[in-house]
């Protein structure tokens, strides 16, 4: 096999080929489907387990669910604005669907807020007030990613 001189100095001077790297395209838009199919899943998956069993997903994240009664109620609560929020994404495009995930967003924003002030008021343990804003800053950050995708932004 025969390499020319001008192939192997181009090899030489990539960083990531001497390292053993591979470059690869990343197709954005894939990706974008794929983060708002993730969002979509997500909430659609939590909506029917916290519908379902509330207890158990309240437990799971470190919630009192037998120490406040009330706490099944409210988990229902957001299992349905999760599941409505999912389904409006779902079955829409466009500038609806748009819509459809700046509520989504505002909701998530809100929640990541809340969060914080749980764990910094006290009234949720660190570890719950760390994971329930982690799940809410999770939805922010896809469904920005998703609306920028959607928008043409373009980093540089």
């Amino acid at each position: 096999m025969t390499t020319s001189f001008g192939a192997l100095a181009a090899r030489a001077h990539c960083p990531c080929e001497a390292r053993g790297y591979t470059i690869l395209a990343v197709n954005r838009s894939l990706v974008s489907k794929l983060t708002l199919n993730g969002l979509i899943w997500g909430r659609m998956t939590f909506g029917i387990a916290a519908w379902l069993a509330p207890r158990h997903v309240g437990s799971a994240v470190g919630l009192d669910m037998s120490g406040n009664p009330q706490a099944v109620y409210l988990a229902r609560i957001l299992a349905v604005r999760d599941l409505v929020l999912a389904c409006g994404a779902l079955g829409t495009d466009g500038e609806v669907r748009r819509q459809w995930l700046l509520a989504g967003l505002v909701c998530d924003s809100a929640d990541t807020l809340a969060g914080v002030a749980a764990g910094r008021g006290g009234y949720l343990p660190k570890r719950t007030s760390f994971q329930l804003t982690g799940f809410a800053l999770s939805g922010v950050v896809a469904a920005a990613a998703v609306l920028r995708e959607k928008s043409g932004a373009t980093s540089t």
